[in-house]
């Protein structure tokens, strides 16, 4: 789906050692399955076996596919120079993660995809959405009212922290998304809007009936930590699943420093990049709002959007003046479509979903690479 129509070789790395059934099954899907004793070891053989892979196809181009969870710097391994020093040699770079983190953000400049775990593993589209495909160069008439008018009447998702953003004293949940509704509207946003509040205080039947009146769906999580994961994934999910099409991803919040898998920062830079028009609302103004300036459209008071208010910074989607033409970058050579793809995927890191085994999960991952122009064969 990407363009990459070459072989697919697929190893796999685990500490933990599977059943007969399910190593039967890795062989079935032709997936080669390496165990070490230690996650030291493990880690140690994965990137030896990286490094090799792309010495060992030095003289042709090809493609490099790390799934990994972690990608820190360790004793005698350290992936993201060695993911440097590979693409300056024919070898094309794409990485899988369950979630984005500092490592990935280095590699930003040398990796040319990046999908999360769980959409690769279903034959899903990176988050970047990069494909091979030649990109044809936009015209010159084109305006920014053009580029922002097509958030006008796009989808909005809101994902708010009930928690640390409650609601106001005298407001009631349908009151809340009449105001949201109200807010962008007069901002620009037409479109339909529908709220996700996640929370870890449960609230009481009565208050859950106003919720559902109000076509808020409300997740409950038992502690903090998985309450922030959840939201984040479901942020994440969001982009990935309109990435076909505009929307705006609206995320209500006191709190977005960088936890254990959840760093919503780099995700929200990363989703931008592909049709997401980030909003953000905040109780007051912080390092993380500030360190989104220039991925954030509009930043709210959460006091002020609550009640219908106008953004911090005024921004709305009216037409701005045109940019002059610039020459726009080429895509990536076609010279990696037809080459072999090497998949170096640690399995404990990015356990097989449920619902899947090793045959599909080889199927998905060629899939997905053909759906972004990697038509060769895949190891």
């Amino acid at each position: 789906n990407m363009g990459y129509t070459g072989n697919v070789s697929i190893l796999a790395f685990s500490v933990e050692k599977q059943s007969e059934e399910v190593e039967s099954e890795f062989k079935s899907a032709q997936i080669e399955l390496k165990y070490q004793l230690t996650r030291q070891e493990k880690d140690r053989l994965m990137y030896l076996d990286v490094l090799f892979w792309g010495v060992g196809h030095r003289s042709e181009p090809s493609n490099v596919l790390v799934v990994s969870d972690d990608l820190s710097p360790k004793p005698k391994v350290n992936f993201v120079p060695a993911l440097v020093l590979l693409k300056e040699q024919e070898n094309n770079i794409l990485l899988v993660q369950p979630g984005n983190n500092p490592e990935g953000q280095a590699l930003r400049d040398t990796v040319t995809s990046t999908w999360l775990w769980e959409s690769l593993a279903t034959g899903g589209s990176p988050l970047d959405g990069h494909s091979i495909e030649p990109a044809p160069a936009p015209a010159c008439s084109e305006t920014m009212s053009s580029l922002s008018s097509k958030f006008s009447a796009a989808e909005t998702g809101v994902f708010w922290d009930l928690d640390g953003c409650p609601i106001p004293a005298g407001l009631s949940p349908v009151s809340i998304r009449a105001n949201i509704k109200l807010a962008l509207e007069n901002m620009g946003y037409t479109g339909n809007v529908s709220i996700l509040a996640f929370s870890v205080e449960k609230q009481s039947e009565e208050v859950e009936s106003e919720f559902k009146s109000a076509q808020i769906e409300l997740k409950y999580q038992l502690t903090r930590q998985e309450k922030d994961r959840l939201m984040y994934l479901d942020v994440l999910f969001w982009g990935v699943g309109h990435r076909s099409e505009p929307s705006n991803v609206l995320v209500v919040s006191d709190d977005l420093s960088p936890k254990p898998k959840v760093n919503f920062v780099p995700a929200l830079v990363l989703l931008k990049e592909q049709e997401n028009n980030i909003l953000l609302v905040q109780p007051g103004n912080n390092p993380e709002g500030q360190a989104l300036r220039d991925t954030v459209t509009s930043t709210w008071l959460w006091e002020s959007l609550a009640t219908g208010g106008s953004p911090l910074d005024g921004h709305s989607i009216e037409p701005a003046p045109a940019p002059a033409c610039s020459e726009t970058m080429s895509s990536l050579s076609s010279k990696f479509s037809a080459a072999e793809t090497g998949v170096f995927w640690d399995l404990d890191g990015c356990p097989i979903p449920a619902g899947l085994s090793p045959v599909s999960i080889r199927a998905n991952i060629k899939l997905a690479l053909e759906n972004m122009g990697y038509t060769g064969n895949v190891s």
